[in-house]
């Protein structure tokens, strides 16, 4: 009788510490996801791209980002983690041991954009736009219903009102996938986080903070909003949103 008590203790000893330990690697493993929901010192990621770790697609985990130099981050925003390779086991799973979070790509707004910042446009065939001339390193193009006019040495003008879309290789220029690496923007009627071209400076940095936007440089004339590799700039006449676009190999345009 005592042996199968003995007994007993053990395997409830070991289902306990097996969930307690979860998925567990000796290695550093990533993945990237994106944030669902946001809490004071972690959030909810659902994996898009398990990369080198045990997780599966759709997977929910929350992540611990209460470290330092964890970077601001929003819902809807696209990250990867680096942890030590345990995932607790609780519902929904956990990542405790985080060594970095970085930002993939920031959360797709509601917008009367045609493109968004960072987004692939492979398939995109741009024969249906106008093109602008003169960009080296990439193509610039107007939006739909923007058509420039012609100055008389033939150059392009812009019109007033206009979005204008550069593509380049990303995340390196080096790099043959083409994204959207820079929208200009000087169209009152253009909104994406609640911002248009008539907010305020304070309006506009507070928008953008919601989104986990920090200053950067700034005057009277211009406000940056910036994270990780991401901009927002505003003037009284226009915007600009940016990534930034690596370039590992040097070269030069």
């Amino acid at each position: 009788m005592k042996n199968i008590f003995n007994t007993v203790i053990f395997a409830l000893f070991l289902i306990v510490f097996s969930s307690c330990e979860g998925i567990n690697s000796d290695k550093r493993q990533s993945f990237i996801g994106q944030v669902k929901e946001s809490y004071e010192s972690s959030c909810l990621v659902e994996v898009t791209d398990p990369q080198t770790s045990h997780l599966q697609i759709e997977d929910q985990v929350v992540v611990t980002t209460s470290f330092e130099g964890c970077p601001q981050y929003a819902i809807g925003d696209c990250i990867e983690v680096e942890f030590d390779g345990k995932v607790a086991e609780s519902y929904p799973m956990a990542i405790h041991n985080v060594f970095s979070v970085s930002i993939k790509g920031i959360a797709h707004p509601t917008t009367n954009l045609e493109f968004w910042i960072a987004e692939n446009v492979d398939n995109v065939d741009w024969s249906k736009y106008q093109k602008k001339y003169g960009m080296m390193g990439g193509q610039e193009y107007y939006g739909t219903g923007y058509v420039p006019t012609l100055d008389e040495y033939g150059q392009q003008v812009d019109p007033e009102y206009c979005v204008i879309y550069t593509v380049t290789s990303y995340p390196d220029y080096a790099d043959k996938t083409q994204h959207i690496t820079d929208i200009y923007i000087t169209d009152p009627q253009i909104e994406f986080y609640g911002i248009t071209l008539n907010s305020s400076f304070e309006e506009f940095e507070r928008l953008a903070q919601i989104q986990g936007f920090s200053r950067g440089d700034s005057n009277e004339y211009f406000i940056t909003m910036e994270k990780g590799k991401y901009s927002i700039s505003k003037t009284r006449k226009d915007i600009r949103i940016r990534v930034e676009v690596e370039n590992k190999t040097g070269m030069i345009f």
